[in-house]
């Protein structure tokens, strides 16, 4: 990992020349969960003139290279969030994994109406139509988020639908 050189500081204050990390709980959660990774950049460098706050989830895959989310820059970058393996029906891994992308918004204090980018990754075409209409079991009839969706293999075989996205930290948070 490329790490960054200019000063900044660990979210304490105190300036630092080489990079840190906080393991700490943040205004972002509500829930006692997995530790956040928090990097607070200090406003001398040549990044912004305003401090910026990145905070990193815990992974909720056995990757531990890829957070659940990412919150930075007043939003949240979700990482991939799937489920229901068990069963081979493409409608109830949707459901599941849009239960367990509202789970890991939630732990951010935010929510599926904060989702503004969402993207559907889906193995089969033909599950398209099925897997689409869940999406109104989930989101404000005419506030849905703006949707992508691609067509792939995944490396896990029994997975048949994945998704990922883009909320917006609203003034609430």
């Amino acid at each position: 990992m490329t790490q960054p050189s200019p000063p900044f500081t660990s979210g304490y204050g105190e300036n630092q020349s080489a990079f840190t990390t906080s393991h700490l709980q943040c205004g972002y959660r509500k829930k006692n969960l997995a530790p956040l990774t928090v990097y607070k950049y200090s406003s001398d460098t040549i990044y912004s003139e305003d401090d910026v706050m990145i905070v990193r989830a815990a992974s909720h895959t056995k990757d531990d290279t890829c957070p659940a989310c990412v919150v930075a820059g007043g939003f949240i970058f979700l990482a991939h969030h799937s489920g229901g393996h068990e069963k081979a029906d493409a409608v109830y891994q949707a459901k599941a994994s849009l239960n367990a992308l509202q789970k890991t918004l939630q732990s951010v204090d935010a929510s599926l109406d904060d989702m503004v980018q969402l993207t559907l990754y889906l193995k089969h075409r033909h599950d398209f139509p099925a897997v689409r209409d869940t999406f109104r079991e989930f989101f404000t009839d005419g506030h849905y988020p703006a949707r992508m969706t691609v067509f792939t293999d995944f490396i896990n075989e029994n997975c048949l639908c994945m998704i990922d996205g883009t909320a917006v930290v609203t003034s609430n948070h």
